[in-house]
């Protein structure tokens, strides 16, 4: 497995697994209203340019992509259903986090993921909140030198 800065050129297939794994385990509990405001935060290129987006590959095949909002917080954190529970989560999270100067990151978490979260070692910080149309609980990673 190579873990890797996604090239520009790269920014589209890596939205494109975000939308078949978001379409494949998350989708479901969500409003119409929140589902199509992620879709189009997918297409729009100024938000997605602000994103640092890591991703994993196999046999140069993209599985997983990690994407970093204002150098601290994770913005969209998606691995290819055949690929989850293999450590691959794991993987690039520990990378963006050797090569990261902070020591704090912050998630929004879907409900779907918090497990996922806690197991990386994040915790809660706020009890589920809910905005447009999206249930998430506020989590907190503190660095451990």
């Amino acid at each position: 497995m190579d873990i890797r800065p996604i090239l520009n050129k790269e920014q589209s297939e890596a939205m494109d697994l975000v939308w078949k794994v978001f379409s494949e385990t998350e989708m479901l509990g969500y409003s119409k209203e929140a589902i199509n405001a992620f879709r189009a935060f997918l297409h729009n290129e100024n938000q997605i340019k602000q994103l640092m987006i890591y991703g994993a590959f196999s046999d140069q095949k993209l599985i997983g992509v990690l994407a970093i909002r204002n150098q601290k917080q994770i913005g969209l954190f998606f691995i290819t259903k055949e690929y989850q529970k293999k450590g691959i989560g794991r993987a690039l999270f520990d990378y963006w986090l050797s090569k990261s100067k902070v020591d704090t990151v912050t998630v929004n978490s879907a409900l779907f993921s918090v497990d996922f979260y806690r197991r990386l070692g994040f915790i809660p910080v706020d009890s589920e909140q809910f905005r447009e149309g999206v249930r998430y609980l506020p989590m907190i990673f503190q660095k451990q030198w």
